[in-house]
């Protein structure tokens, strides 16, 4: 946040600060909505910060979680993991071969 003194002629620069939003966070859990903040050049800054999640963004975190999940389970797996697959097709091929009386067979 950069905060500018306001007077009627120009905005003149007074002081900047950082809060990192994890902190905010944690801050909100603990219940201590009003701080004191130090100020870059100089000073401190009282502030109160009330974080109120939304239900959307809830909703939204769960949707965005189950496509993850719905993703990982439906990802075909490599042939190194799955060693047989090969050989079920080798199967299948003599099968083939076998009905229709190839002399591949």
């Amino acid at each position: 946040m950069t905060i500018f003194h306001e007077g009627p002629i120009t905005d003149v620069f007074v002081a900047n600060m950082t809060i990192p939003f994890d902190d905010l966070v944690t801050r909100n859990e603990n219940d201590q909505q009003d701080f004191w903040i130090d100020l870059e050049p100089q000073g401190r800054v009282h502030v109160k910060i009330d974080l109120r999640w939304s239900q959307e963004a809830n909703n939204m975190a769960a949707q965005q979680q189950q496509q993850q999940q719905l993703q990982n389970s439906c990802r075909r797996t490599g042939v190194k993991d799955q060693p047989f697959l090969n050989r079920r097709r080798g199967a299948m091929r003599r099968r083939v071969h076998q009905v229709s009386l190839s002399e591949y067979f």
